[in-house]
């Protein structure tokens, strides 16, 4: 397929996907840290062998060459096509990139589907050149599936109709957004453009009207996972496809202060050393204690100190804590032995899921007799998570806890609100809940052990009082004033 060119068309409007797509096209939503558009050329680069690309823009296009400029940082050649006329569907965007295809065939990949692990790297072997098109397409798909794309109708190995958006699907074959054309699809896009068909800018009529003339063509088998994104909970469908894969291999930083004696922090490295699923822990000191760094040498941790050993609030240990880990997965944990450190993979569980898991110490069952979250506690917490919940109802968030300290997070997801999450004390905890709200990404909830800790009237003093209550309440009128 080498000297091919690829044409992305990334006009639509988006609205399905609204209000992701408010001032972004589809192809700039983000997926695990990286627009959609990135895993398309990514695509046509690795596995076709495309070095130029043509990508046709609509509305907010200038996020997308802002993003992706001349393709240098790809090793690809990316021009722009603009298209006024959106309305005249995803046949006129195909038709704006004609100057620039030079060859016989070229390649089309629709800018707002996933693909993952797939097997495009086959169209290679496919036989293209003898067909007017080549159509990827995918087995054993649901009529759901089917009803947002277009079915496959096949004769003899060969595709005799597609059927858009059709109702049922009897074969299960899904038609998927990735073409190898002949250019004389160019000609048949013209003609009925200029003879005013009603459904001229119908790509899926354009290819029917190919194969009703006599012209071959065939279906490629994809192989991988695929999804459509059209709608909100598409994109989080997304995300969860491409971390489902990296979860198993996903590197996992678990951030520790330590402000309590040496004998406890060498107690949870202990417990931490049972973990197979932690591979760097990193410790946060303010003070300069050899038993520290002893420990952290003994048990294979790494020991950070504070800037000149002084003294931080609760929010910028755990900040200094998260800028100094390197794993792709973060967690936070306390040092009093309050948290059972073999509930981490109660969160990991849940990161296919979403962006950010947070445990809840308000299941009377996982609370141990003799813990230190009294009544008083328990109630602030609850009132406090309950508000962010009523203030950001839209995000289809459940809280119970506002302040447990123990939760995990993609390293992507953190650095990209890093920025707007400044809180310096205990309100850093909601604040990332909400900073992660406010990007809607999803946030959840699951029942974690609240042990009886060793060292409670630490916590107790300088975690809780009214003053941590009423910056949290602060905070939280805050960002939900200036959302």
């Amino acid at each position: 397929m080498a000297g091919l060119v690829g044409v992305i068309p990334a006009a639509g409007r988006g609205t399905r996907a609204y209000p992701y797509t408010r001032f972004i096209p589809k192809a700039m939503l983000d997926v695990c840290g990286r627009p959609v558009l990135h895993y398309t050329l990514t695509i046509l680069r690795d596995q076709l062998g495309i070095r130029d690309c043509v990508i046709v823009l609509g509305q907010h296009g200038e996020s997308i060459r802002r993003r992706f400029g001349d393709g240098a940082a790809y090793s690809m050649r990316l021009r722009y096509v603009q298209n006024d006329r959106v309305d005249l569907g995803l046949a006129h965007s195909v038709l704006l990139a004609r100057e620039h295809v030079p060859g016989s065939h070229f390649v089309v990949m629709l800018s707002d589907e996933l693909y993952w692990n797939s097997n495009h790297a086959g169209l290679l072997s496919c036989a293209y050149e003898d067909h007017a098109a080549t159509i990827v397409t995918r087995a054993n798909s649901t009529n759901k599936e089917i009803r947002k794309n277009f079915s496959v109708e096949l004769r003899e190995g060969s595709i005799r109709r597609l059927i858009e958006k059709p109702k049922t699907s009897d074969n299960g074959l899904l038609g998927c957004g990735t073409y190898v054309f002949g250019k004389e699809l160019f000609g048949v896009l013209e003609q009925r453009f200029q003879r005013g068909a009603p459904d001229a800018g119908d790509l899926t009529a354009a290819i029917n009207e190919l194969i009703a003339s006599g012209k071959s063509v065939q279906a490629f088998p994809l192989v991988g996972d695929y999804i459509n994104i059209n709608h909100q909970e598409d994109v989080h469908y997304a995300r969860s496809i491409v971390r489902r894969s990296r979860l198993a291999s996903a590197k996992v930083s678990l951030v520790m202060p330590c402000e309590g004696s040496p004998h406890l922090i060498e107690d949870m490295l202990r417990l931490t050393r049972r973990q197979s699923r932690v591979d760097e822990v990193i410790l946060i000191a303010s003070r300069p204690d050899p038993a520290f760094a002893r420990h952290a040498s003994r048990y294979g941790a790494r020991l950070v100190m504070t800037p000149e050993g002084e003294k931080l609030p609760l929010g910028s240990v755990l900040r200094l804590g998260i800028g100094e880990a390197h794993g792709d997965i973060v967690a936070l944990i306390m040092d009093d032995e309050s948290f059972d450190v073999a509930d981490i993979d109660k969160l990991l569980a849940y990161l296919c899921e979403a962006d950010l898991v947070v445990g809840t110490r308000t299941t009377s069952q996982l609370v141990q007799q003799g813990s230190n979250l009294n009544w008083v506690a328990w109630l602030a917490n609850y009132f406090l998570a309950k508000l962010i919940q009523l203030l950001w109802i839209r995000r289809r968030v459940r809280l119970t806890d506002v302040s447990c300290t123990f939760r995990a997070f993609w390293r992507d997801t953190y650095d990209q609100m890093a920025g707007d999450v400044r809180s310096r004390g205990l309100a850093f905890l909601p604040e990332l809940v909400i900073e992660t709200l406010r990007r809607r990404r999803w946030v959840i909830e699951v029942p974690i052990n609240y042990c009886r800790a060793t060292e409670e009237s630490r916590v107790r003093i300088e975690h809780r009082n009214f003053g941590v209550f009423f910056s949290m309440l602060g905070m939280i009128f805050s960002k939900w004033i200036r959302r």
